[in-house]
């Protein structure tokens, strides 16, 4: 196995990070939650939390609801995945 999470600025170490956020998201439901809470969660500093969800969201991976201030899991499909070059 490759050890890759040694640095914390690693990119990898972000894809696990971005990974735990979907996960715990995923297994909120739809009520979501809040960054507080999601960074308590998934172990991280609100701030790298914060920026994670930023990039999750610009790629439409996850919802923000404004009148609640939660990230809920946005249950993409990945319908063309077979069709998609190799």
């Amino acid at each position: 196995m490759v050890e890759v999470e040694k640095n914390a600025n690693n990119p990898i170490s972000a894809v696990r990070k971005a990974a735990r956020l979907l996960t715990v998201l995923s297994e909120a439901g739809s009520a979501g939650l809040e960054l507080r809470e999601l960074s308590q969660r998934c172990m991280l500093p609100k701030a790298t939390a914060h920026r994670l969800l930023a990039v999750l969201l610009d790629e439409q991976l996850l919802q923000r609801v404004p009148q609640t201030r939660r990230y809920r899991h946005a249950h993409v499909q990945f319908d063309n995945i077979q069709s998609a070059p190799r």
